[in-house]
């Protein structure tokens, strides 16, 4: 996934999948941990940021 946006909508389409009998619990939780890990490393690059006053781009969260 190169951003927040396309995370979005990947997460959507697993669940849509999942709601649809296409993947079972474990391929959701999975996805579920992927979008949880990104978010949480996005975080955490935020706060490093703000920590070091710098206003470098996250090319992750730019794509939204």
């Amino acid at each position: 996934m190169k951003n927040s946006n396309e995370m979005v909508k990947q997460a959507q389409k697993a669940f849509d999948d999942f709601m649809d009998g296409r993947i079972g619990d474990n391929e959701l939780a999975s996805a579920s941990r992927m979008v949880d890990s990104m978010t949480k490393i996005a975080v955490i690059k935020l706060k490093y940021n703000q920590f070091q006053n710098d206003h470098s781009k996250i090319e992750y969260l730019e794509g939204s």
